[in-house]
């Protein structure tokens, strides 16, 4: 399939390959409590094959766009690793009760940043052919 445009500036030619339609690091411990320990992709006739990766795909957005958007997976690939340990990061993560649920609460995380992010998972997974 040849290039077309990129799908979130619709300025420039959607040149990038193997773009993660879920971040990697969202996906990481996905599998860890699972037998198999890694994802299996089945076909339309029930035919199972092993993955090693997430799903990508090719020519969604380009170099200029894949760029900025690898620098805010960054930051949240930064900040959702840390909450796994927050009891040693009690200046970036409160704990707090409602009702009987426990929450963590990211003191650190710019709700804009996170609504940017939000929005382009769910605009790039519309963008999917799967």
């Amino acid at each position: 399939m040849a290039p077309t445009v990129c799908k979130l500036c619709l300025l420039h030619s959607a040149d990038k390959k193997n773009s993660h339609i879920i971040p990697k690091f969202l996906c990481k411990g996905l599998f860890e409590m699972s037998k198999p320990k890694h994802p299996i992709l089945i076909n339309r006739q029930g035919k199972r094959r092993k993955i090693q990766d997430t799903h990508k795909e090719n020519y969604i957005l380009c170099t200029r766009c894949e760029k900025r958007i690898a620098v805010l997976e960054t930051y949240f690939a930064r900040s959702i690793e840390e909450i796994h340990n927050y009891k040693k990061y009690p200046e970036k993560f409160s704990l707090f009760r409602l009702g009987i649920q426990d929450y963590i609460q990211c003191n650190g995380i710019q709700p804009t940043l996170f609504k940017l992010f939000i929005y382009y998972n769910i605009h790039c997974n519309y963008f999917t052919r799967r």
